[in-house]
């Protein structure tokens, strides 16, 4: 048996040709009139029409056809779309209604026998009929000839319709705003909360095959199966109850877009999401249409496109086989949930059924110089959107990984799934589970049972791990432009995050991370440091203090008042230590500006990774940590139980948000090695003390993690090339993953000053 702890390159750079586009926005840089796009219907012949509000947009597939009022149209600002049995298409507009035969519009207005020009939703029925909901108005039904209205004389539970469609029975349902009417061709039935509905604001219509009618309300699903109606809400399996469209697709699925993140498929028993865990960015879904294998679905920022059948892996999940939630992103980003969402939350959730949070988001930082002395540095501080850093393995053709199902997703998988496949893989009728197929060896650690140099998990090869659960990304720093402004260092990142279910207090409450940093580059970097940066957000995120212990290479965040909104008066103390290199410096800064703010260039994050402030400026014992006359690597560095020494408690500061960043290093990292780094993250409650004891029993669990940590003999891999003619990495010689010696002081007197470059 051989454990391989390195990919095979030529293996690796393969496996470019079987990435896979999950998502497709298309925007007008790909032929929209407009990116706000309001409604969908398709014709005959196979194609999507997009009603946007700047015209009207046939696509084939491959091109757009715009079509404006320079075409004939009443206006440009399209509300609704349909087609008829005889393949024209009917556009609802704000000022008018138009039909397009293939050939031109024909337009109707008022003038024609309309109630309103502004049409809200048509709907096509047999024999020719089209029914017309207007915005202000009611309804109207056009026989091809004249037009008949109906408002709430006549029996509509209310003229502001929102929504259409025409039953088994020739029935038309009406959605309003205030209820549901049904209306035979005679009479109206309404019906509203009274008589079952979740909520009187009806934002969708759909008529399945089968005779059932889909309600989409602001306050949950409704199926009406011929005589009563029930709801779905997230109890059920909703990703939220604020549901604005619907649609069937050929196979009789329920498509649902909701108002939040997120699109739903319910085949009627169970409910598929696709939502920001797995790469659906998209909020505030106007319309769906199902065309073949295609779902279609629009809103403000244009046309997505997916694959029906394709449920792409998770982009974000949690860790949670311990007393903690710990989400995970694809990207790099521990514990913050993506910035895609419409507000970004802490994921570091403690206690985990609370909702509570400790950390709001964390993530390591890379800087040094290559031979030239140039600056290389890869930081995120915590937005996806604006990073240094992109998902997926490091190739020489280097890909956009934002649509890739292959590498934009994380790996989350159990010990006890391990054991099991270890004990039943050559057993009859044992199905490997997809944590141990889709594993993405041998670009990262697995053991090989057969040594082979192949994963092949049917003949007994699994994923190496650490933890009774643990989630994998793997991370690069080329992809495109750093916002930084450093120079890409061309590093690929394995970040291995797991954690314990185990009843001991200090596993129980505590997440590890372990980084493998492959320096895939030509350059050897020296003066090359890893900081793990984080917003420890203690509950409420304006009331923290924060402070390190260098014995431990700990530093940690407390809440610095002795409530807090979301913990009550039992508040946690959140901690960061490096368990494989002691800490080199730890910084604080501030969610503001000025000296004591934010990095924002590579200037200033390197500074900060060398134990600066972001200025070049070193830290100072005493106030603030700047400014002063005693150099010190390390800020904050007394208990803040004590009375004397230097902590935000002797200071009397007023709390706030604190971020921070403790380093490691300095390393000299050459070109075609590895280093790693391992971390964790402790937290603990005195559930019996206040906010202050909290940090004592945080350190007490951080010297058993320490401890536990120093007993499991995990190594880090030195590597070499071999000198056949295709270069294989292989590992050898592992040894403890340490840094370079150096003195650790917690005050120095004196001090070097900040690297400089160009």
């Amino acid at each position: 048996m051989k454990i391989l702890l390195l990919p095979v390159i030529l293996v690796l750079f393969s496996i470019t040709n079987n990435t896979a586009q999950v998502f497709k926005l298309y925007t007008t840089t790909d032929g929209l009139s407009s990116n706000n796009v309001k409604c969908l219907t398709t014709d005959n012949s196979g194609n999507l029409w997009v009603g946007t509000t700047f015209g009207i947009n046939k696509f084939n597939g491959t091109t757009f056809t715009n079509y404006s009022t320079a075409q004939g149209l009443p206006s440009n600002n399209i509300k609704s779309l349909t087609t008829d049995a005889s393949g024209n298409i009917w556009i609802g507009t704000l000022n008018g209604l138009s039909k397009n035969n293939g050939v031109g519009f024909t337009n109707y207005n008022i003038t024609s026998g309309l109630p309103s020009n502004n049409i809200s939703c048509i709907t096509a029925a047999s024999g020719g009929i089209l029914w017309i909901g207007t915005a202000t108005i009611g309804i109207s039904k056009y026989n091809g000839t004249t037009f008949t209205n109906y408002n709430y004389s006549n029996g509509l539970v209310g003229n502001a319709i929102t929504a259409l469609c025409v039953d088994l029975t020739g029935k038309l349902w009406v959605g309003t705003t205030i209820g549901i009417s049904v209306f035979d061709g005679t009479t109206f039935t309404n019906y509203n909360t009274t008589n079952g509905l979740p909520s009187n604001s009806i934002k969708a219509l759909q008529c399945d095959a089968s005779g059932n009618i889909w309600i989409g309300t602001t306050n949950g699903l409704v199926k009406y199966n011929g005589s009563s109606f029930t709801t779905l809400t997230t109890v059920d399996g909703l990703l939220s109850n604020s549901i604005i469209s619907l649609d069937v697709d050929n196979t009789d699925n329920l498509w649902i877009g909701y108002n939040t993140i997120g699109i739903s498929k319910y085949d009627g028993t169970i409910f598929t999401h696709f939502n920001a865990n797995n790469g659906f960015i998209w909020t505030a879904l106007s319309s769906i249409k199902g065309l073949n294998n295609n779902i279609y679905a629009g809103n403000s920022t244009g046309l997505i496109v997916f694959k029906k059948l394709t449920i792409p892996p998770y982009r974000f999940d949690y860790l949670d086989t311990n007393n903690i939630a710990a989400g995970i992103n694809a990207c790099g980003l521990l514990f913050g949930q993506p910035v895609y969402t419409p507000a970004q939350l802490g994921g570091f959730l403690v206690p985990k059924n609370t909702g509570a949070s400790s950390i709001y988001a964390s993530s390591v930082w890379f800087g040094g110089f290559d031979q030239n002395n140039l600056l290389h540095l890869a930081a995120m501080p915590y937005a996806s959107s604006v990073t240094d850093i992109w998902p997926g393995p490091l190739f020489t053709n280097t890909n956009i990984y934002a649509d890739d199902s292959t590498w934009n997703r994380i790996w989350k998988i159990s010990k006890a799934e391990i054991n099991n496949h270890i004990l039943n893989y050559n057993q009859p009728g044992y199905i490997i589970p997809k944590s141990i197929s889709e594993w993405p060896a041998p670009t990262v650690d697995f053991v090989d049972i057969n040594s082979n140099n192949i994963y092949d998990p049917q003949n007994g090869d699994y994923p190496l791990i650490r933890g009774d659960q643990a989630i994998l990304s793997i991370f690069n720093d080329i992809v495109g432009t750093h916002a930084s402004g450093g120079l890409p260092l061309g590093i690929e990142v394995h970040a291995l995050s797991y954690s314990y279910n185990s009843i001991d207090s200090a596993l129980a409450n505590t997440v590890f991370t372990n980084y493998k940093i492959y320096n895939y580059s030509s350059n050897n970097y020296s003066d090359f440091y890893l900081g793990m940066y984080s917003d420890l957000d203690i509950g409420d995120a304006y009331n923290d203090f924060i402070g390190c212990d260098s014995s431990l290479s700990l530093y940690y965040g407390y809440n610095g008042l002795t409530t807090d909104a979301q913990y009550g008066s039992k508040i946690p103390a959140q901690g960061v230590v490096f368990l494989s290199s002691p800490m080199y410096s730890f910084n604080y800064y501030n969610n503001s500006g000025g000296v004591l703010g934010d990095p924002l260039t590579c200037t200033e994050f390197y500074n900060v990774l060398n134990g600066y402030w972001k200025d070049g400026s070193p830290y100072t014992y005493g106030g603030n940590g700047y400014g002063g006359s005693v150099y010190t690597n390390y800020c904050y560095s007394s208990d803040p139980n004590y009375s004397t020494g230097w902590s935000e408690v002797t200071e009397n500061n007023t709390p706030g948000d604190r971020r921070g960043i403790g380093t490691v290093g300095p390393f000299t990292l050459l070109a075609g090695k590895v280093i790693c780094i391992d971390v964790a993250f402790p937290n603990a409650i005195d559930y019996f003390g206040n906010n202050l004891s909290s940090v004592s029993l945080l350190k007490e669990r951080t010297s058993q993690i320490i401890n536990f940590y120093n007993t499991q003999g995990w190594v880090c891999g030195e590597i070499y090339t071999d000198t056949n003619t295709v270069a294989h990495l292989y590992t050898q010689n592992p040894t403890i993953c340490k840094g370079q010696p150096y003195q650790l002081n917690n005050i120095v007197v004196g001090g070097a000053p900040p690297y400089t470059y160009n």
